[in-house]
């Protein structure tokens, strides 16, 4: 084998074990989401995959990989969000008031949250 190909090899080996590393979910809790932070988690009852965002920004459109995952959430900021079902800001939307905890957002709403706004309801 040349020496090109164990070099790709092995670069194609180190990116697939960061790949796996970093997929590994850790487990969350109500109790991770940061005061200020408006959080979601991809299964119900705050479990899963914590994903972030501090209250008051505005308008983003949620990662590829963690997009259409919300399952439960809690707003532990002091402003209202909401979350949509499509990117930027389009299609359905959900309130999510301040200080609300939701451990199961309902089967019309789960899994559907394409992108989300820290800064207001809908």
């Amino acid at each position: 084998m040349s020496q090109f190909f164990r070099r790709l090899l092995a670069g194609a080996a180190v990116a697939a074990a960061a790949t796996t590393t970093l997929a590994v979910p850790a487990e969350a809790a109500l109790s991770d989401c940061p005061p200020g932070a408006v959080c979601f988690w991809n299964d119900a009852n705050f479990s899963g995959s914590l994903n972030w965002r501090w209250g008051g920004q505005g308008l983003q459109n949620i990662s590829w990989w963690n997009s259409d995952e919300l399952s439960s959430y809690y707003n532990n900021s002091g402003y209202n969000a909401a979350f949509y079902d499509h990117s930027n800001g389009r299609g359905a939307c959900w309130t999510m008031w301040s200080g609300q905890a939701v451990a199961y957002v309902g089967d019309w709403a789960n899994d559907r949250a394409s992108s989300w706004r820290m800064d207001r309801g809908c």
